[in-house]
């Protein structure tokens, strides 16, 4: 099932979308491969063996349908609900979203839980499920493929940078350099700023 989001930001949806992704979060991982060709073997190993192992839980196959159907029923009785304020016609939608997430959401869920070993983005994908229920939360609902999508990204880039030898910091730890670099030339004014106790000095001083 596609989420909403994939209209703002694209996941990796082929082995050489994943490629990319990797060289458009680092140019240093992109540098190192072009530079040394085991590097290149090594990237190209990596990226096979995650794509292979997250490949049947991205591809949009009966379920991922059923849910993207489920999907359209919740947003439009979304729309609904904020247009009429009506919560009791709009949870008929929205149960219907929930019967048609039946297939991913429990059946597909397991298998991608067993197979990848990671019941916490199983039960995340659960719980989200259940939350996109109440009125006008659909939206909070990315679906088994995109959560699958992200964790395969996540994974290939840290088993990639261990192996190149480049540090793969989390999203928090790269927006706080980016402000840090940005403002690393701005001048300490604390000197220009008059705060009470200075204002008591200055009026000393003048008396």
């Amino acid at each position: 099932m596609k989420s909403v989001r994939d209209i703002v930001k694209k996941m990796p949806e082929t082995r050489d979308d994943l490629e990319n992704r990797v060289f458009e979060y680092s140019l240093e991982i992109r540098d190192k491969v072009e530079g040394n060709p085991e590097y290149r073997n090594r990237l190209e190993q990596i990226v096979d063996e995650e794509f292979r192992r997250y490949e049947p839980y991205i591809k949009k196959g009966v379920t991922g349908k059923l849910g993207g159907f489920g999907h359209v029923v919740g947003y439009a009785a979304d729309a609904y609900f904020f247009t009429t304020g009506d919560i009791v016609g709009t949870l008929g939608g929205k149960f219907l979203n929930l019967i048609l997430q039946i297939p991913e959401k429990f059946y597909k869920n397991i298998s991608y839980a067993i197979h990848t070993n990671d019941y916490l983005a199983a039960v995340q994908n659960i719980v989200e499920g259940f939350v996109s229920y109440l009125p006008g939360l659909t939206v909070l609902d990315q679906g088994l493929s995109r959560i699958a999508q992200k964790k395969m990204v996540s994974r290939t880039l840290y088993r990639v940078g261990e192996a190149l030898g480049v540090e793969i910091k989390p999203w928090y730890s790269r927006v706080r350099d980016k402000i840090k670099d940005k403002y690393k030339d701005v001048e300490d004014r604390a000197e220009n700023i008059i705060s009470p106790r200075k204002s008591g000095e200055f009026a000393l001083a003048a008396a």
